[in-house]
Order: C-alpha cells, then structure tokens, then sequence
C-alpha cells in the first residue's frame, strides 16, 4: 500500500463567525484596553523631550533677534536692567507656551498610543510625571546636601582671610 492510496483528509477550515462591530470593540478592549505604563513613561519622555527642545529654539531664537539688531553686550545688558518686568513677563509667557504645546504633543502621543481608556493612560503618564519630579528633587538636594557637607568638611580658613 503506497502512501498515494490513502490521502490525508483535507483540514476542514472551521465556520466563519459573524462579529457585530460591538463585538469587535468589546475583544479589542478586553486585548488593549490596560493601562501600559511604558507607553506613559514614553509619552512623558517626549513631552519633556518637547520642551527641551522648543525652549532651545526660543533661546536660540532670542539669540539672533539680539545679534541681528546690531547691540552690543553692553547695550544689551542696560536694555535688560531698564525692562526687566517686560523681559520677565515676555519669559514666562513664552516657557507657558512652550509648556502647553509639549503637553499637547504628549497628550496626542499619548492617545494615539491609549487606544482605549485614554483618561487612564493620561493619570499614568502624570504619575510619571511626578515620579520623575519627586526624584529629580530628591536627587538634586542629595547632591547639594552632599556638596555643602564635604565642603565645610574640606574648606579650612586662612588665618589672612579671617574677619577682623
């Protein structure tokens, strides 16, 4: 008997299910609808990614607008003591815009990586957003402390350089 006279059955494909778009959605939710938090970590890297670099460019901006106008650093600087109040107005107004528009980038990134429950995917991209603040602090005043610490340890004053 040769293997020719006794094929295998064909595999029978089993019956196509008609899923309604209700169903569709409601497996596509169960599947994706978690929240991911290395999508929230990511998403909060680009915001701050954002932010760097539109602060850059505004900085850089600043730059030529000064080069351009032909001042001199001394001109600059006594421009800058008579309009302080409008500067530091003009400052603030400008890293607030820059805020928004890199949270708005997050936010759009951060939804287009949610699929579903993009509210809970925006709470974990603020938790990492205070995640990172509150160890960024606690780094930043370890270095300090730390800093301060070994330097009145190590700084000895010179008996020239005492009050008198």
């Amino acid at each position: 008997m040769s293997k020719d006279d006794n094929p295998a059955p064909a595999p029978v494909a089993p019956e196509p299910v008609e899923l309604g778009r209700r169903d569709v959605v409601r497996r596509e939710r169960a599947q994706f609808g978690s929240i991911q938090p290395g999508c929230a970590f990511f998403v909060r890297l680009s915001a701050t990614g954002m932010i760097v670099v539109l602060t850059a460019l505004l900085a850089a901006a600043g730059t030529v607008l000064s080069l351009a106008s032909g001042t001199t650093a001394d001109q600059a600087q006594a421009t800058a003591e008579n309009n302080v109040k409008t500067i530091g107005t003009a400052g603030v107004v400008g890293l607030i815009a820059i805020v928004m528009l890199a949270y708005f980038c997050g936010g759009y990134v951060a939804g287009r990586m949610a699929r579903f429950h993009g509210l809970r995917q925006g709470l974990a991209v603020w938790a990492w957003g205070v995640i990172t603040a509150v160890g960024s602090r606690s780094w930043l005043l370890r270095q300090v402390t730390s800093t301060t610490s070994s330097l009145t340890l190590t700084c000895h004053v010179s008996p020239l350089m005492r009050a008198r």
